[in-house]
């Protein structure tokens, strides 16, 4: 079994500081909490394999992994959710864990002490162990497809928000996690499974899977959750309340004179200042420089003008790019260039939505424009 203590070694290190890393951020709120957290039981989890692997305990359930699914779930609702604040109903979500955890001390762990290379065969066919598999696999699948639902629903509401789409915003990264997860324990607990009731004989012994698998786990989410402004700076998160602290409470609809109004306002400060060319405005922050609630802002666009707030944004940058097409200050500039300085924040977005709303791509607009002079 040593050929899997550097791994187990290099993981649990990776994790932790992993975890640190995150929890070290200059931001605050519950996401950073459980991302930490959710690495810090990856190491754990770790940890104790190594003391199993000297026999200094009995670790054969990992009960720790009853956490994980809660913690990716409530790592997402944090995310996803306006003013989300940690509270004590979110400690219902490891009632499964703590009752599994006082089985695993009083029952598993007083099992009498067997060699390692034993464990395999009791791994798969320990009655108990595989009852506790059941609960781990029917909690875990549980949770991770109420985090797709979630990410669903944020990655809808998207467009609403945010004036771009980047791995910055799209939690996609999450998403390919949580399906693997879930592919992954459906393939273990289905191979438990034949194994226990004797539909095939091929045993082998789960450790190394696990152990490459949570390795590659710690080291993606560490690297993507440190990298992803998105989800801890609150400028940028889709539940900043920074400017409308009221938000919650407003109902106000607009009238004809203030959406008048504030239509007009909009279009003077479009024009004046430009506030489309950051390539990563967000609804908050156009809201801020107009001194009005998200919610008014969003009334406006949804029901006046009929358009969410990508659509919007990103139709001044069509215009944009258009007259920089044909300013021959900018002729020495590439087509990237152009987009870039219009506001767009990538190549295929500019291509896309420049061609959905003028019929053409930028290339094809500017050799046309070259075509009339």
């Amino acid at each position: 079994m040593s050929i899997f203590l550097p791994i187990l070694f290099i993981g649990s290190v990776q994790a932790f500081f992993s975890a640190l890393m995150i929890a070290s951020k200059k931001t605050s709120g519950p996401e950073k909490i459980y991302l930490s957290l959710l690495l810090l039981i990856i190491s754990l989890e770790f940890i104790f394999y190594i003391l199993d692997i000297y026999n200094i305990i009995q670790y054969q359930f990992p009960v720790f992994q009853f956490t994980i699914g809660p913690l990716i779930y409530l790592f997402i609702k944090a995310i996803k959710s306006k003013n989300y604040t940690l509270n004590i109903a979110d400690l219902l979500h490891f009632i499964p864990f703590t009752v599994f955890l006082f089985v695993w001390i009083f029952f598993v762990y007083n099992l009498a002490s067997i060699k390692y290379s034993d464990k395999i065969n009791s791994y798969s066919n320990s009655t108990i162990t595989f009852l506790m598999g059941i609960a781990l696999f029917i909690t875990l699948l549980t949770y991770l497809i109420l985090s797709l639902k979630e990410i669903y629903s944020y990655q809808k509401n998207l467009k609403s928000v945010f004036s771009y789409h980047s791995f910055k915003n799209s939690l996609n990264w999450i998403k390919v996690i949580v399906v693997l997860m879930v592919i992954g324990y459906t393939l273990m607990f289905t191979y438990s499974s034949l194994l226990l009731f004797k539909i095939i004989n091929i045993a082998f012994n789960p450790l190394g899977i696990i152990t490459i698998s949570f390795t590659i786990l710690s080291y993606l989410i560490g690297f993507y959750g440190y990298n992803q402004p998105a989800l801890f700076n609150q400028k940028f998160n889709h539940t900043n309340t920074q400017h409308q602290p009221t938000e919650e409470k407003n109902t106000h609809k607009l009238n004809k004179k203030e959406t008048d109004q504030i239509t007009k306002k909009i279009e003077e400060i479009m024009m004046e200042q430009k506030p489309y060319t950051k390539g990563d405005l967000t609804i908050d922050e156009l809201a801020s420089i107009l001194n009005i609630s998200r919610s008014g802002l969003t009334q406006l666009l949804n029901q006046n003008m009929g358009k969410n707030f990508y659509k919007f944004i990103n139709e001044y940058r069509v215009n944009e790019a258009k007259n920089l097409l044909v300013d021959p200050e900018f002729k020495n500039f590439s087509l990237v260039a152009i987009g870039y300085e219009a506001g767009f924040n990538s190549k295929s977005t500019f291509n896309s939505f420049f061609k959905s709303q003028t019929g053409m791509t930028p290339s094809e607009f500017k050799k046309r424009y070259s075509q009339k002079k």
